[in-house]
């Protein structure tokens, strides 16, 4: 058997990525992150940095699945994958 060491609140609030704005706004040095909030697109985060690549991914992971380094020009190629992971 394994042993979680973690409690259940504690995994469920760190399942989504959100936590890390969170963690910022209480002084922590965190990587700058940003959520893209409903009708917002990446690129055009993109275009307001002036960010030809970043880091990305979904809101909603663990272990790093769908985690890139992508460059503005293959969004689109990115979010279809992830889309097409989503369960039903």
């Amino acid at each position: 058997s394994t042993r979680v060491l973690n409690s259940a609140p504690l995994v469920h609030w760190n399942l989504h990525k959100g936590y890390m704005l969170e963690l910022q706004t209480r002084g922590l040095k965190v990587p700058r992150s940003i959520l893209l909030e409903p009708n917002i697109h990446a690129e055009d985060i993109y275009e307001r940095h002036g960010w030809s690549q970043a880091v990305i991914k979904p809101a909603y992971g663990a272990s790093g699945t769908s985690v890139e380094l992508r460059p503005r020009t293959k969004l689109a190629e990115w979010a279809r994958t992830v889309w097409a992971k989503r369960p039903n």
